[in-house]
């Protein structure tokens, strides 16, 4: 396996984040995914988003950063995680779960380092999106630990969407955590979308 940390200067006295891949993993695991978020708007724009997440965070007055805090491969799959922020208050992190058939066919899905995956799927037009699936973290004490170690308490809700990509030869898994500093929470929308 290789694997390779990188965390912003924000998170580095943080030694619980990111949480273990294990722990990671089984926490996914126990998830009840649904296929409708239950919010209203303006939360359920961001969550329902069909379009590139990361070119949406890029719209924002802010400057986007992408923080990528592991890639790993094993024999049987590919791991990514990382931390999309917006002046430098982290809005969503990510965990990316490739097979290991798509990673022989696009090797360069375990180096993509600090380029969001986001570019990748988009300019990749023969990959086909799964149905959109959606939780509200807020209620398990492994996210809200998780979430407290970046130093953002967790409110009522903490929303989470994932999504499978599929191309004939291999699939992907995003999920995407959207944590208490997204604008989704407070209410706010992004300029561009008021103009």
């Amino acid at each position: 396996m290789t694997s390779s940390v990188f965390l912003p200067e924000s998170v580095n006295e943080v030694v619980s984040f990111p949480p273990s891949t294990e722990s990671i993993l089984q926490a996914i695991a126990a998830i009840a995914w649904q296929s409708q978020p239950p919010v209203a708007m303006p939360a359920a724009s961001w969550l329902q988003e069909r379009g590139s997440l990361t070119a949406r965070l890029r719209r924002q007055s802010g400057a986007f950063a992408l923080h990528c805090l592991q890639e790993a491969v094993t024999a049987d799959a590919g791991l990514r995680q990382v931390l999309l922020s917006v002046d430098g208050a982290a809005w969503i992190w990510g965990l990316t779960q490739i097979d290991a058939a798509l990673l022989q066919a696009c090797p360069e899905l375990s180096q993509l380092g600090q380029q969001p995956l986001g570019e990748w799927l988009f300019a990749h037009p023969e990959l086909q999106r799964g149905a959109l699936e959606y939780a509200d973290l807020a209620a398990s004490a492994f996210w809200r630990a998780a979430i407290a170690a970046l130093g953002q308490p967790v409110g009522h809700a903490l929303w989470a969407r994932r999504c499978r990509w599929q191309l004939d030869n291999g699939s992907l898994s995003v999920m995407e955590l959207f944590l208490p500093a997204a604008p989704l929470y407070a209410g706010t929308e992004e300029q561009s979308e008021q103009e």
